[in-house]
């Protein structure tokens, strides 16, 4: 029997990560320059205007971190120019539930689900503080403007909300969540006197189902007041979902789930007035900022001009500039970015015409927003009838009209449901196909981590559908699913929809499917035991065997596709011959599922990993293992991968429930390297095939592409 010890002489590293929790509380932020022009209710301590200063200077000469993103259970630093670069900030011990950026760049506040509901405080990539005082978990987080405080909310049975510190780390005040439960806080600079001096207090704000609510904070005594806002005057009643202050924090703006958006009095406490974006899905995340040049605020005679970017469900980003003198909203610009998912979240850089958009279908876009206001729709069309019209009777083409457009760029795409396996193409080793449990094939390129094919096989809202395998050739992409069905998608050519299924493939659904090496056949394998082979030219059924009692959860062939290997949840290990349709040889472990295997090289041995915490090699012609590594790990095996044959290292990767990824040596039996970076299940792993990579695929809807190293 063999031991899990380790070595150091080949290692793993992580080299890229592709994901985003659409489920994190805003998961996208700004790094580069500051998120906002200054604040003038904030402190301009000049001591701390330097520190900022050189803090700027410094990042834009030496900092490659554009923006940051949430993924699994990490905080990924990335760069808009080098698709390559990443850096990780790597502290939590389960899925980030939340994230924020200081105003000041300095700082990163992140915070995780689970047991251990722990906020922990990033300072120059590393962990400067770790706040535990939530116990249920952490709804929304925000950093006061001049990164001074940091205001945090639980959740409605955590039911606290807490200021904190971040020169000390310690705690300023707390208080009972209101409004409960609380979807969003924002603060807003200092409180103002009567004649609009700024105070020592800070002014913050929050909101939840149908209350908003406007605190002062005082910081040297605790003290902390707040005053309901008041919505009646509008006779409306709205469940609030955001929250802004407008650039001088006289005006908040409030995103309701109906899909308008209130606009509030700061001193007043009162509702000035409300406006409907016309999006489905109600707003889930609203930006505002001072409009450049036509308009400027004049403090004596009360009037302001904002511009007021809103994230809505059906996808759209709205664009609107406000003018309380001219009470009227003009719709600048409406981008629609994604036709069949929600806005998540939004950051407004510095520029304020730049925008990091994520979706909730996990894609990352940057939107540049035209500055100047577009003309009134109504007049542009009556223009152009009357050009087109002096036009037609000098015998002339009337001009082209010039409609300015956002610019949208995709800055990354990502999946948003769990991935259950990964497979390089044959001869392939700059780009791997994955399958995700809604649907989604995708061709993954390695060399800028673009998508080079995609099908979306998901079939409408029919969230119960799933898919459960898949395998691929040069031509076509196979996948199993939870119906009993097997589709088959186009390998070369991208969304041109279904090429042809098998209907009722198997009755409880279909939990593993090869393609044989002589591209006749399809063997599957179904929930309830059963083996069958299909003609890939008529889809008839040419084969059924039955002699396991649950799920196949791995087929392997033969090079001469008469023989197979099956392994399944009742913990045994079948040899077929389809010839003879008989089976030859039958194994079974003490204990626990076999989860996965993988049929070495040269054919001789099998490799099977499961309940057993265990990786057994079995020589088919012998009742017995022919070696055992007791313990490989702490949790069930998942998963195994096995190094290609033309390679010199003779390698294998096993994964378990509890995202730990590990690479053996097969000469010694040892582990050489192991890592763990994700937050859930691995459910497959796969070398390129030049073994100087391995691509892992997870619950958590995450892909890591990790480099091999040997010393």
């Amino acid at each position: 029997m063999a031991a899990a010890v380790t070595d150091g002489t080949t290692y793993i590293e992580l080299e890229h990560a592709i994901g985003l929790n659409i489920d994190c509380n805003s998961p996208v932020h700004y790094l580069a320059g500051s998120n906002r022009a200054t604040n003038p209710n904030q402190n301009t301590n000049p001591t701390n205007a330097q520190h900022i200063d050189r803090f700027a200077n410094e990042s834009k000469e030496k900092d490659k971190n554009d923006f940051l993103s949430v993924c699994g259970s990490s905080i990924v630093m990335s760069s808009f120019s080098d698709p390559h670069y990443q850096s990780f900030l790597r502290g939590h011990t389960s899925s980030i539930s939340g994230c924020t950026v200081s105003p000041n760049k300095q700082l990163i506040a992140s915070s995780q689900t689970g047991a251990t509901p722990d906020i922990l405080i990033w300072e120059q990539q590393k962990v400067k503080y770790k706040l535990e005082e939530h116990n249920k978990g952490v709804e929304c987080m925000a950093f006061s403007d001049d990164s001074r405080f940091l205001a945090t909310v639980g959740t409605l049975n955590d039911g606290k909300m807490l200021i904190w510190d971040m020169q000390s780390g310690y705690i300023v005040t707390s208080s009972a969540i209101k409004p409960a439960p609380c979807s969003a806080i924002v603060w807003g600079g200092r409180v103002k006197d009567i004649k609009k001096r700024q105070t020592t207090d800070y002014l913050f704000a929050t909101c939840g189902g149908e209350q908003v609510r406007i605190w002062a904070l005082t910081p040297e005594n605790g003290k902390l007041l707040s005053e309901k806002c008041i919505t009646s005057n509008l006779h409306s009643r709205r469940t609030f979902s955001c929250l802004t202050f407008s650039h001088t924090a006289d005006l908040l703006i409030a995103g309701t789930s109906t899909g308008d958006f209130f606009i509030f009095d700061v001193r007043r406490l009162t509702a000035l007035t409300s406006y409907p974006t016309n999006c489905v899905g109600g707003i889930r995340c609203v930006a505002s900022c001072a409009l450049q040049g036509q308009y400027v605020h004049d403090p004596l005679d009360g009037h302001f001009f904002i511009r007021i970017i809103v994230g809505c469900g059906d996808g759209a980003i709205s664009v609107w500039d406000y003018s309380d003198d001219l009470e009227r909203y003009i719709e600048q610009n409406k981008v629609l970015v994604h036709d069949d998912g929600g806005i998540q979240s939004i950051d407004l850089h510095d520029a304020k015409h730049k925008l990091l958009v994520a979706t909730m279908r996990g894609n990352i876009y940057e939107i540049n927003v035209d500055a100047k206001p577009q003309s009134n729709p109504s007049i542009s069309a009556k223009n152009s009838i009357q050009s087109s019209t002096r036009q037609r009777f000098l015998n002339q083409p009337p001009p082209q009209q010039k409609i300015s457009q956002p610019k949208m760029k995709a800055v990354s795409h990502n999946e948003t449901s769990s991935i259950l396996d990964v497979k390089f193409p044959a001869n392939v080793s700059d780009a791997f196909v994955t399958v995700s449990r809604d649907g989604s094939i995708r061709k993954w390129s390695i060399s800028d981590y673009s998508i080079q094919l995609s099908h979306d096989g998901r079939s409408g809202k029919n969230k119960v559908v799933q898919t459960m395998c898949f395998d691929l050739n040069d031509e076509v992409i196979i996948s199993g699913w939870n119906n009993g069905c097997i589709r088959a998608h186009n390998a070369n050519a991208s969304n041109d929809g279904l090429l042809w299924d098998i209907k009722d493939a198997h009755a409880g659904g279909v939990s593993s499917v090869r393609l044989s090496h002589n591209e006749k056949y399809i063997i599957s394998g179904g929930v309830d035991g059963g083996l069958r082979v299909w003609d890939i030219r008529f889809k008839k059924l040419v084969t059924h065997l039955k002699e396991h009692t649950a799920a196949i959860n791995a087929i392997e062939l033969y090079s001469d596709s008469r023989h197979a290997l099956t392994c399944s949840k009742d913990r045994s290990l079948i040899c077929w011959d389809f010839q003879t349709q008989k089976r030859i040889s039958s194994h079974r472990l003490t204990m626990g599922s076999i989860n996965a295997m993988k049929l070495n090289n040269t054919e001789d041995t099998v490799i099977t990993v499961g309940g057993d915490r265990a990786i057994t090699f079995w020589d088919i012609r012998q009742a017995k293992p022919i070696n055992i590594i007791q313990n490989a790990h702490t949790a069930d095996v998942s998963c195994v991968a096995l190094a290609n044959a033309y390679s010199s290292s003779k390698l294998i990767a096993t994964a378990d429930a509890q995202s730990t990824l590990k690479l053996w040596d097969l000469n010694t039996f040892k582990c050489i390297s192991q890592q763990n970076a994700y937050c859930g299940t691995i459910n497959g792993i796969g070398f390129s095939n030049d073994d100087k990579q391995i691509v892992s695929v997870a619950e958590d809807a995450t892909i890591m592409l990790w480099n091999i190293f040997s010393m």
